[in-house]
């Protein structure tokens, strides 16, 4: 059985988006207070003896959230459609890769209390 090492960072930002729905409308823009956790993956500890580096892991992730903060999710994560958890936690993802070279393999938002969306690699 082969094992493998999960790391996590977490962090939050408060902005708006709004979704289109089933019928074709699109429902109010209102706010959130968004939660991200972001899942580091590795089956091996680098020469340090870790995933990632805890410090820069979370910096990248407050940097991205800064980016998101404050703002309309539609238009910041070039969601037109709407910004859905989903697409979200997708757009975070992809940011997060290109900034920083760890294997990421999960990352999950929270919209509300019990509404979780994630975008997970195997």
């Amino acid at each position: 059985m082969t094992g493998y090492y999960d790391v996590t960072v977490e962090d939050s930002f408060s902005a708006s988006h709004s979704v289109r729905l089933p019928d074709g409308r699109y429902e109010p823009s209102h706010e959130h207070a968004w939660r991200v956790r972001v899942t580091f993956r590795s089956a091996a500890l680098n020469d340090a003896g870790f995933v990632v580096d805890f410090v820069e892991a979370q910096a990248v992730l407050c940097q991205v959230c800064g980016e998101l903060g404050g703002g309309d999710l539609n238009v910041r994560t070039q969601h037109p459609t709407g910004a859905s958890a989903e697409r979200v936690a997708h757009w975070l993802f992809k940011r997060i890769t290109a900034l920083l070279h760890a294997s990421v393999h999960r990352v999950d938002v929270t919209e509300a209390a019990g509404c979780t969306a994630a975008y997970a690699t195997d």
